[in-house]
């Protein structure tokens, strides 16, 4: 039953998060319970796998990370009318690549997706703000 594999990795995962609550127990560390033997760090639980690789810490760091690009899209959108429709499409894309990665198993996880999202992202507000300097 694919829902009690869920609820044990969430168990496994949430237990080893307590074994190392502050700094986590790192990239490719492994629960209890280990879904595939090819790659025993994998699991499909993205934001609990976080939270156990990175403790609070880095779960803090990463939501400080994805909280300022949102603020910073958002006052992007109130700045630039002119390009309002491409950031709201940003800030809505990010969001439905957030929902999707921790929904779905076959994406892999948003670790993996972050390379993909993100940097594009941060790239598009430093090449806007040199654009604003220059006006």
């Amino acid at each position: 039953n694919e829902s009690s594999a869920r609820q044990l990795q969430f168990r496994s995962l949430i237990d080893g998060f307590y074994e190392n609550p502050i700094f986590g127990s790192g990239f490719g560390g492994q629960a209890s319970i280990i879904r595939n033997s090819a790659q025993p760090w994998h699991y499909e639980l993205t934001y609990v796998k976080l939270l156990f690789n990175t403790g609070i810490v880095g779960m803090l760091l990463l939501v400080c990370l994805l909280s300022f690009y949102t603020i910073k899209s958002l006052r992007l959108c109130r700045i630039d009318k002119k390009n309002y429709s491409i950031n709201v499409s940003l800030i809505v894309g990010f969001f439905c690549v957030l929902i999707v990665s921790s929904s779905n198993p076959y994406m892999n996880s948003f670790d993996f997706l972050f390379i993909l999202a993100i940097p594009p992202l941060i790239i598009s507000m430093i090449v806007r703000h040199k654009l604003e300097s220059f006006k």
